[in-house]
C-alpha cells in the first residue's frame, strides 16, 4: 500500500515538498478548535479528525503536525495510540524541505536523506 499523509490541520503554505514521500495529503481540519467555542463545535472538530484518521496506518503513513496546538496534540495521541513509534515529516526553513523524524516515546531519529523512505 502507498504511504499517505496526514495533515494535522490545513494552512495556506505548500506542501509540494512533502509529496516527495506520498502523493495523498489527507488534511483533518481547516477548523480552528478555541476555548471560545461552543463545546458542541469543538467536538465536531475532533469527531471529524477521528473519522479522517480513521485509514491512518503508522508503519506506512506520514503525519505533518501543524497549525493549532490542541489539533496537533490531538492528532499526535492518535497516532500514538496506533503504535508506539511514527513517522512526521518536520518542515526545515533553512533548507526548505520536509525531514523525516521518527519518534517514539525514549527517541527522536532524524532520518538521512538518501535512504528509501517508504522502509521507516
Amino acid at each position: 500500500m502507498l504511504p499517505k499523509i496526514y495533515i494535522s490541520q490545513y494552512k495556506d503554505v505548500s506542501y509540494d515538498d512533502a509529496k516527495r514521500f506520498a502523493n495523498d495529503l489527507i488534511f483533518l481540519t481547516n477548523k480552528e478548535w478555541r476555548t471560545t467555542n461552543p463545546v458542541e463545535e469543538n467536538l465536531k472538530i475532533t469527531n471529524n479528525i477521528v473519522l479522517d484518521f480513521h485509514g491512518y496506518d503508522a508503519r506506512n503513513d506520514y503525519v505533518i503536525l501543524n497549525g493549532n496546538p490542541i489539533i496537533m496534540g490531538f492528532v499526535f495521541n492518535l497516532a500514538m495510540k496506533q503504535l508506539d513509534t511514527i513517522k512526521l515529516l518536520k518542515w526545515s526553513n533553512s533548507q526548505l524541505k520536509y525531514d523525516v523524524v521518527i519518534f517514539d516515546p525514549y527517541n527522536l531519529k532524524l532520518i538521512p536523506e538518501d535512504i528509501n523512505y517508504g522502509n521507516h
